[in-house]
């Protein structure tokens, strides 16, 4: 895959390579990828012939998405706007990637959304409390979690709406823990 990052995009990390690990994606499947930064997720997924829409709130971020898709030779619909406020809620994805910010910090401009959740995981949250109006009867949904975001509050987030989870991936560094969940 070809990847060109632009100025203020979150550039992928070991997150993003770590939720790349799981896009398995049927052909015609509706994807979601959400906070799409530069495109990577949505394009594998749209690489396995998936119908992908790609969300940031980063106008940046979209055009990074639209131009890798380009660039990847595959067809992806992106737009900008905060979660899932632009969608219809008759629409239903059967697969929806997160990477969100995971950070407990306010964000203080349009680029710091890419790390900061919010002091009280906000962004998480909200996201999170929309889930179940966009996730297919039976649809997945994978995200990232951080030892440096209040993890014991999204989890109990997660039960409160009504899904279960298994953790199905985790890379420990010197500072924190990510983990992947899958959710269900």
């Amino acid at each position: 895959m070809k990847l060109k990052v632009f100025p203020q995009v979150y550039e992928p990390r070991e997150d993003s390579y770590l939720m790349l690990r799981v896009v398995n994606c049927k052909i015609g499947e509706k994807v979601l990828d959400m906070g799409c930064g530069t495109g990577i997720i949505g394009i594998k997924a749209a690489l396995q012939k998936a119908n992908v829409l790609a969300i940031d709130i980063n106008k940046q971020a979209v055009k990074n998405t639209i131009y890798n898709a380009k660039l990847n030779n595959v067809k992806i619909k992106a737009i900008a706007c905060n979660l899932f406020s632009g969608l219809n809620k008759t629409i239903k994805f059967n697969k929806i990637f997160f990477n969100p910010p995971y950070i407990a910090e306010e964000p203080k401009d349009i680029y710091t959304f890419s790390w900061a959740a919010g002091e009280k995981m906000q962004i998480v949250l909200e996201f999170l409390e929309e889930l179940p109006n966009f996730l297919s009867k039976n649809g997945k949904c994978y995200i990232i979690i951080s030892s440096c975001g209040k993890p014991e509050k999204i989890l109990r987030k997660i039960k409160e709406i009504g899904f279960c989870f298994n953790v199905i991936a985790s890379q420990r560094f010197f500072f924190e823990e990510i983990k992947l969940l899958e959710i269900f």
